[in-house]
């Protein structure tokens, strides 16, 4: 008997999961996209993403987040309104949810006040309208779907014009520790949400165009991100602020607010993570300590991650405004390889037309040879004399660019990856170029006074920029961080503070940005790490480039 006992425990116990299975919600989830990329009016440009961003989210959300999905490629005006009045007979759970997704051309009327969507059969020319879909008409159709709980997203420009008060709000995705919670604690999350009756509204802008993008939009690329990462590196929910938060990092910034007759409900995408399989044990997401970008559309450099620590930023031994020697602590962060060369920039020029500062004004300053002066027709594509760059010097860094031009290439960079790429604090120039806390050096790469082996300098560098990655790294794995181009950095120049400081950004006012490091027209002392010059936002030259820095 007392074996059996023994057993039958036994045998009960190997019945017992080793993770609960737990079905948080029971109504179902339903998405209806209305995607139009090519246009009966010739006056419409054909679009590259509309039909094909629908049909990656509508993949996402069929196969990891057991939505019911229906594309409708290309619909006319009376499609689009005959499908939204069907959905309105529909009957659904209480906790059953609807996202609506709209992407396509759109257009704004200064005379009407309005913005409108574009459907297939909508004429370029037609000032008063009747081949377009008022944007706050297609938002009263959608209300009124007697779904609990919609979320509607429009890809499409002068989209945020269906509510000019919506305000963009959000927190870092999967900001909370969600994975450490137990069932107990997510059912809870998934009620609350669903609580509340909803009609939250998500645009890729406000009263803006919006680009298409390369391979996604922004926008529908933004929505992607979000939902691919909660079941890869989060714990497979979603929630509407997990969204809204990768939204921040896109340029222009999308809006987010409310249609008619919101309550204050949530929206909630549930992946098998989430729904059968919640973890016991905390999950720690590991970062990577390289990024290498080699899977992106444009070419970029790779990603360093710098350990977070405090140092004594600024020096004794330098200029009076290297004083006071002050202690600041970062937070982790990732700093490019090198210095962005001409063939990234010019990926940029090439996807958007952009005229640099350069461009605009029609010339920069060079080196002679013997002196400095300004020199006609100058711009990225030039080397330190203003001559043209072959192509085979388009691994050096770009010059003759300006702060606005530096800051134009990372609001690009975000806008193509969806993460938050920017010129680096000086804060974060200094203690990167310096290798972080444990290994602080004079140089980038060294305490001698031989500077050679790391950085091109005034001595070595035969009066010109040299290939990026020419000399040593430091001992964090940064190039040229001392010598090479002086790099701009994302501070105005202004007076150290005395008093300590945590993840510091700069004065909030001044005409002078920070450049940092030296170039190739530097004498080494002016390579040092702790050294500061400044230039107006506008000024460029044969000796200025930059590099890019991101959060993690």
């Amino acid at each position: 008997m007392r074996f059996l006992l023994i057993l039958t425990i036994l045998l009960t116990l190997s019945l017992v999961p080793a993770s609960r299975q737990v079905e948080l919600r029971k109504g179902k989830d339903y998405a209806l996209f209305f995607a139009v990329d090519s246009y009966h009016d010739t006056g419409w440009k054909g679009l590259r993403n509309p039909i094909k961003d629908s049909k990656s989210i509508a993949k996402e959300l069929r196969e990891i987040y057991n939505f019911d999905t229906q594309i409708i490629p290309n619909p006319d005006r009376a499609t689009i309104f005959n499908t939204l009045l069907a959905w309105q007979k529909k009957r659904f759970a209480s906790d059953g949810q609807l996202f609506v997704f709209f992407s396509g051309h759109g257009t704004f009327s200064d005379a009407f006040t309005q913005g409108y969507f574009i459907p297939r059969d909508g004429k370029a020319h037609d000032p008063i309208h009747d081949s377009h879909i008022e944007l706050t008409k297609l938002g009263n159709l959608i209300t009124n779907i007697p779904c609990p709980h919609i979320l509607l997203a429009i890809d499409a420009c002068y989209s945020g014009t269906i509510d000019q008060q919506i305000a963009f709000k959000g927190k870092p995705a999967f900001n909370r520790p969600r994975s450490q919670e137990n069932e107990d604690d997510r059912l809870p999350i998934v009620e609350l949400q669903l609580r509340n009756k909803t009609r939250l509204l998500l645009t890729s802008g406000g009263k803006e165009r919006t680009p298409d993008g390369i391979d996604h939009s922004p926008f529908s690329g933004a929505i992607l991100k979000t939902l691919r990462g909660a079941y890869t590196s989060g714990d497979g929910m979603v929630l509407f602020k997990d969204i809204t938060a990768t939204m921040e990092r896109v340029r222009p910034v999308p809006h987010s607010g409310a249609l008619p007759g919101h309550e204050e409900g949530g929206f909630v995408f549930l992946g098998p993570r989430a729904i059968t399989h919640i973890p016991s044990n905390p999950v720690t997401r590991k970062i990577p300590r390289v990024i290498t970008n080699t899977d992106l559309p444009i070419p970029l450099p790779k990603m360093i991650l710098v350990d977070g620590g405090s140092f004594m930023m600024g020096s004794e031994d330098g200029g009076s405004d290297e004083k006071p020697v002050h202690k600041v602590t970062l937070s982790p962060f990732y700093m490019a390889e090198t210095e962005v060369t001409v063939a990234q920039f010019k990926a940029f020029i090439d996807d958007t037309g952009y005229k640099t500062d350069a461009d605009k004004d029609g010339e920069s300053y060079i080196w002679t040879g013997s002196a400095w002066d300004r020199k006609s027709g100058v711009n990225w594509r030039c080397d330190v004399k203003g001559d043209k760059r072959p192509a085979s010097d388009f691994d050096h860094p770009v010059i003759h660019v300006s702060w606005h031009d530096a800051a134009a290439y990372t609001q690009w960079v975000s806008q193509q990856t969806g993460d938050k790429y920017r010129l680096p604090t000086e804060a974060e120039w200094e203690y990167a170029a310096g290798a972080g806390a444990s290994n602080r050096t004079k140089y980038a790469g060294t305490n001698s006074s031989t500077i050679d082996a790391y950085a091109v300098h005034w001595g070595n560098s035969n009066q010109q920029t040299a290939p990026v990655k020419s000399k040593r790294p430091n001992t964090i794995g940064l190039y040229d961080m001392s010598g090479n181009v002086w790099e701009w950095c994302q501070d105005r120049y202004g007076i150290y503070p005395s008093s300590s400081q945590t993840n510091p950004t700069g004065p909030t006012s001044g005409g002078y940005r920070v450049v940092r490091g030296g170039s190739w027209y530097s004498v080494p002392r002016f390579c040092r790490v702790a050294l500061r010059s400044y230039y107006t936002p506008t000024d460029r030259s044969f000796s200025i480039g930059f590099r890019l820095s991101r959060n993690y």
